[in-house]
């Protein structure tokens, strides 16, 4: 076992590009000045791993229980890896150690980039191009009926976590002593909070476009506009009790259906939050689910749709005529053509979404979503 001198992390920052060629981290003491390096080098190790373990992969199934089953044990370690390695990176930017912030500003950074999206892209190109035909919905739930086909205990915590990653959630899940279940629950579409968010809930409401091509939650002709508060009022009708988490804490004795909707994640993501402060949010639910367990409740926890990273806007919309655009998705007249734009416009509404002579068109690819 050998000592690294101190110029051990001058040779290492100017040796980025070789990095994976460094064969000393495991077999080294390294001293104290290095400890960064070293953690940084296993990291980028696991990362390296689990893109090789990507590129055999092969999707010779269109059900989606295999399509599940394929991410979690193949995708989801690329994920968490890479959202850890992202930490190092963001870490290193604001390091007074010229060294280390050298490391963040390299093109290590670009090609880590690209390797993750290179991988994810097979990924989620098959699934949201074949998300039209996915007709065989075995052993998975879909968001409008999870309430009633899922056998849920009278005293249950539901957690509605927006923008919660499965690859978050996991990481936290497979270091502790949990007993738990992992059901596969596909969205009622690819991603929109105004759908996806509220469908769990939805029983005799629709979803229009309101006038400015917004998506409107309504009920007997009324735009409900207390939304959280009708969350909560519809689970009272589907479970017969139900109480928020705040009335909760307040009432040691309640037994029944509780809801939490957890907002703090999607805020974060929306703002300029980096992957540590997303790994202190998802603590914090973790943190949460503790309590309801020592209270003796169950956990049911969920979210309207997940998020990757992005770099700048997507701007090129290929000469269509676009009602209203979002990130994800625009909004545009049913007799706009989009075949040979970047977006698809067979994905089917639920039946409880009304948008009359428009259609919705969602992005088809990793390649064109990190840049959106």
């Amino acid at each position: 076992c050998y000592s690294v001198p101190a110029f051990f992390k001058k040779y290492f920052c100017n040796n980025l590009n070789n990095l994976i060629d460094i064969p000393m981290v495991k077999t080294l003491c390294i001293s104290n000045e290095t400890e960064n390096l070293i953690s940084f080098k296993e990291a980028f190790g696991n990362f390296i791993e689990s893109i090789e373990s990507t590129k055999s992969v092969t999707f010779s199934s269109n059900l989606l229980k295999d399509i599940f089953s394929l991410y979690k044990t193949n995708f989801v370690n690329l994920d968490i890896n890479y959202r850890i390695l992202a930490e190092f990176f963001e870490n290193f930017a604001l390091s007074t150690d010229k060294d280390l912030n050298d490391i963040s500003r390299s093109i290590l950074k670009e090609n880590m980039d690209n390797a993750y999206f290179d991988s994810l892209k097979k990924m989620n190109y098959y699934f949201i191009n074949d998300f039209p035909s996915f007709t065989n919905k075995e052993k998975v739930y879909t968001q409008n009926n999870l309430f009633r086909d899922l056998e849920i205990s009278p005293n249950t915590l539901i957690i509605i976590s927006d923008a919660l990653t499965y690859n978050l959630a996991y990481e936290f899940v497979r270091n502790k002593d949990y007993i738990y279940d992992d059901h596969n629950l596909i969205s009622d579409l690819p991603s929109e909070t105004e759908v996806c968010y509220n469908s769990y809930f939805i029983t005799d409401e629709i979803v229009q476009l309101d006038d400015k091509n917004r998506l409107s939650l309504e009920k007997e002709g009324k735009d409900i506009t207390y939304v959280r508060k009708w969350r909560l009022e519809k689970l009272k009708e589907i479970f017969g009790t139900a109480i928020d988490f705040d009335d909760f804490k307040t009432d040691k004795d309640y037994k029944g259906i509780v809801l939490w909707q957890h907002d703090e994640i999607d805020k974060a993501i929306h703002g300029s939050c980096d992957n540590k402060r997303l790994r202190i949010l998802t603590e914090e639910v973790f943190q949460t689910i503790d309590y309801a367990l020592e209270r003796g409740f169950n956990i049911l926890l969920l979210s309207d749709h997940g998020h990757i990273p992005v770099s700048k806007k997507f701007m090129l919309f290929d000469d269509i005529n676009i009602n209203k655009k979002k990130d994800r998705y625009l909004v545009v007249n049913k007799d706009e053509n989009l075949e040979k734009s970047i977006y698809l416009d067979n994905i089917p509404l639920p039946s409880y979404v009304d948008i009359g002579e428009k259609k919705l068109a969602f992005i088809n690819s990793v390649n064109s979503l990190k840049e959106c």
